[in-house]
């Protein structure tokens, strides 16, 4: 950054003759560099959509509204993966929800309305379609965030492999008289990434799970960060999830 900021500093001096600069007239031109930079680095991070698998990949993004006397909220339970609409023949087919990653051990995020005391436990499974039975390669339980909200866990604790499709189900059982589960689920498929990895990169690549990782890990370290909310909401308008943009981090149950 320092260096594209120099060469940017030296080609407005070149521009301008330094004897019509005032002193003050610098600072200026140095914040006009660093808007450029910032702008440039906001604009790279607009997520190009990939073109889902031709057949599979059936999920459903978004849980089933809650019941009974279990708690009612206007939102439901949603994982933030891209869902695509299919149709064959003009027949409506399951939405296919899946991304990629390039990490070994990624992470799924996903929003919960719900508030701690209406939650009795969440759980995170991970099949690998290419095993008997879709076979369950790791199962992890959740303690209620203490808030509603955004939240991200991991999805393996194992190395996914290059180039391997796995289903994953997130499952939501509530505190009601009948506590039926509420299920999301969707599809990951790890690539093999042979440039530096970036925010910019992923955008570019289609590498959601991963671009939607390193935007909210920022965005809950730098909570006032315009650029990172402005990535943050242009990430999530292209899946069509635009409408949960605003909604904030959960409070971890360890808070």
């Amino acid at each position: 950054m320092k260096l594209r900021l120099l060469t940017l500093l030296s080609s407005l001096s070149c521009a301008i003759p330094m004897a019509h600069v005032s002193v003050t007239a610098i600072p200026i031109m140095l914040g006009t560099a660093i808007n450029l930079l910032s702008s440039s680095a906001t604009m790279a991070a607009q997520f190009r959509l990939p073109t889902p698998p031709n057949r599979g990949a059936a999920g459903n993004r978004r849980g089933a509204a809650s019941r009974g006397d279990c708690e009612a909220t206007s939102e439901r339970l949603t994982a933030l993966v891209p869902e695509y609409p299919k149709t064959v023949q003009g027949k409506k087919l399951p939405s296919q929800v899946w991304g990629l990653t390039a990490a070994e051990r990624p992470m799924l995020w996903f929003y919960q309305p719900y508030t701690k005391a209406s939650i009795s436990n969440i759980q995170v499974i991970l099949r690998d379609e290419a095993k008997p039975s879709n076979q369950v390669i790791y199962r992890t339980s959740l303690p209620p965030a203490q808030t509603p909200g955004i939240q991200g866990v991991a999805l393996t604790n194992v190395p996914l492999e290059v180039n391997k499709t796995y289903h994953w189900y997130l499952k939501l059982t509530m505190n009601c008289t009948v506590p039926e589960p509420i299920f999301a689920e969707g599809w990951i498929q790890r690539v093999q990434l042979n440039v530096p990895a970036s925010l910019a990169v992923y955008a570019e690549k289609g590498i959601w799970y991963d671009a939607i990782a390193t935007v909210a890990q920022s965005r809950q370290t730098k909570p006032t960060d315009l650029a990172l909310l402005q990535d943050w909401t242009n990430l999530l308008k292209s899946a069509q999830l635009d409408s949960l943009a605003s909604q904030p981090f959960a409070k971890p149950a360890n808070r």
